[in-house]
């Protein structure tokens, strides 16, 4: 758990990374529509990370124990090293590091990216770490240094979208693999001539071989991020459409790509067990379906469609579900029949009633969970509205 602010503000900064990659809470955020909410679920919960960002050397510290990070024993010995690593990553992009590091800490910066990317892609045959977190933490790192950057990203509504949130919606404007492979590219760029070396994985997969002084190039024959791998490890979404019982329709995305590794998916789980343990996981942790798509649109885990629901909630504001009763934010549930739908007010999050004592409901980017009403990741909720087909 965080410390409390003052205990923070006494601790050097060096023991404030340790302490904020240590903490219980770092799975917070997947547990949010994207990473980036998902990091200010976590921010909020740890004065840690607020103590760590507002130190002036915040950048150097961060910088230097991304270097020193060593991502196959971590991948070995840490039950949570993917929800570590790629927390860690979210860390490094925010504001307060990536505008303020040193041009050589970005230089480092840049080049550590490229190695832990590549690096990724050896362990366990690429099914333990994602990738997503790397290529966050480049954009945002490029497009803090370099105008150009910048200015391409603000120009694109693929770019643009990921550079704030971290998710990668495809629509028809973009294949997200020419984002992808193209940050790298652009890393190598950033890097002076003499650190520039093509980064290759050995027969067998095991570690990386390095060559100082040759040319580094993701894209090119015998790379290890050629454009074919990247499109494959995308994860991303393209824009669709869905329909309310009533036929409005309802703008929503949907998955194309690779989903979570199988390491991603089961250390997950294992965090939501140890951090809630009063709850059931009923199915695993998936990148292809939310809260809101599975309570309105389609209740299986085969689902793959992801619901952003704007302001005006279109199963409700087209007359498809009346409000049939509503609570404060308590664990008694109202006499109900199953399957009514619940919306909680204040916290951006839908279930579905399934017992007197029980709803289930889908945390985010984490798995479809069984549980009481407030034994949930979020805050804010003020009141449970409870919705029945009209």
């Amino acid at each position: 758990m965080g410390a409390t602010s003052a205990t923070a503000k006494s601790t050097s900064t060096d023991d404030l990374v340790e302490s904020v990659l240590a903490s219980d809470e770092l799975g917070l955020y997947l547990a949010y529509d994207s990473p980036q909410k998902g990091f200010e679920a976590v921010r909020d919960a740890v004065p840690e990370v607020d103590a760590l960002l507002s130190r002036r050397d915040a950048s150097s510290a961060l910088v230097e124990h991304y270097q020193e990070l060593d991502l196959v024993e971590t991948s070995k010995s840490d039950p949570f090293s993917t929800i570590r690593v790629a927390f860690f990553e979210l860390l490094l992009a925010q504001p307060e590091v990536v505008e303020s590091v040193s041009d050589a800490e970005r230089v480092a910066l840049h080049e550590e990216v490229l190695d832990s990317w590549a690096l990724k892609l050896s362990i366990d045959g690429a099914d333990h770490y994602g990738t997503t977190t790397s290529a966050f933490l480049g954009l945002r790192s490029l497009a803090a240094a370099d105008d150009a950057v910048a200015l391409d990203v603000s120009q694109d509504s693929v770019a643009s979208e990921f550079l704030e949130e971290g998710i990668l919606e495809s629509f028809d404007t973009r294949d997200s693999s020419e984002l992808l492979t193209s940050i790298p590219e652009r890393l190598v760029e950033s890097l002076p001539e003499r650190m520039k070396r093509t980064v290759r994985l050995p027969s067998g997969g095991e570690g990386l071989a390095r060559s100082a002084g040759r040319e580094a190039y993701f894209g090119a024959s015998g790379g290890v991020l050629t454009a074919g791998n990247v499109a494959a490890l995308a994860k991303s979404y393209g824009s669709t459409k869905v329909y309310t019982p009533r036929g409005a329709a309802v703008p929503a995305l949907r998955w194309s790509g690779q989903d979570f590794t199988a390491a991603e998916k089961s250390q997950a789980n294992s965090w939501v067990k140890r951090a809630y343990p009063s709850v059931e996981v009923i199915g695993s942790a998936t990148m292809k379906y939310n809260c809101h798509s599975y309570a309105w649109h389609k209740q299986s885990t085969a689902n793959d469609v992801w619901i952003n629901l704007p302001i005006v909630h279109p199963y409700i504001s087209d007359g498809s579900y009346v409000r049939t009763a509503y609570t404060k934010y308590i664990n008694t549930i109202p006499n109900v029949p199953n399957g009514v739908r619940v919306y909680y007010y204040g916290g951006d999050h839908s279930a579905v009633k399934t017992s007197s004592t029980h709803f289930l409901s889908k945390w985010g980017q984490l798995g479809l969970i069984k549980h009481r009403p407030t034994a949930t990741p979020y805050t804010g909720v003020t009141q449970l509205n409870y919705f029945r087909r009209a």
